[in-house]
């Protein structure tokens, strides 16, 4: 297997890791947002501007169900690391030499370490 098919073949997984990327740091923006938001002692006149306003708001107010679900949702961008990173783990393993049970094993090792990476 040639480096160019193994683009081709691959093309949605290459565009995929980096858009799960994208919306990984933006629910880290927002978890870091909202907590800075909400700890925030010195600056009562931004906290009482997000608490008026009616979208940021609703989300400042419920801030722990908010922080739950950012964190759920960090949660599917690590699986989808690990999903996009799988065929490109198992036939960069195949490249390399390792074919058989061992690359069957290895490949969704190597996928989630990565992922976690």
């Amino acid at each position: 297997m040639q480096v160019n098919t193994l683009i081709t073949e691959h093309f949605s997984a290459l565009w995929g890791i980096p858009l799960t990327l994208l919306c990984n740091a933006l629910l880290v923006a927002a978890e870091f947002g909202l907590i800075k938001i909400r700890f925030s002692h010195f600056n009562r006149d931004l906290r009482d501007r997000v608490e008026s306003h009616n979208w940021v708001g609703g989300l400042y107010n419920s801030g722990d169900r908010t922080i739950q679900v950012i964190r759920l949702g960090l949660g599917a961008c690590l699986l989808l690391y690990a999903l996009f990173a799988y065929p490109l783990c198992r036939d960069l393993l195949a490249l390399s030499g390792i074919s058989g049970v061992w690359a069957d094993f290895a490949a969704p090792l190597v996928a989630f370490v990565l992922a976690l990476i």
